[in-house]
């Protein structure tokens, strides 16, 4: 959040139309991302076996919902 704020105010100095561009740069940025892991996860199947890729997906899971925990307790003391 902290960059994504800086970039955004470096944006908004140059105007709205800046800050405009940023924002469809950053979310077509985000869309070739995430297409790039939805094939890459969907095309891993064929790689791995059966077992191997539920175990691989299953260790993201549990590493996904530490970090929700730890995030969760931080912002609770914060």
């Amino acid at each position: 959040m902290t960059i994504g704020f800086g970039l955004v105010l470096s944006a908004q100095k140059a105007g709205l139309i800046a800050v405009g561009v940023f924002f469809i740069g950053h979310i077509l940025a985000d869309f070739a991302w995430y297409t790039a892991i939805s094939l890459m996860v969907s095309q891993g199947r064929n790689y791995l076996s059966r077992n191997l890729y539920r175990s691989v997906i299953g260790i993201c899971a549990v590493v996904l919902i530490l970090f929700a925990g730890y995030f969760g307790l931080n912002a609770v003391k914060f």
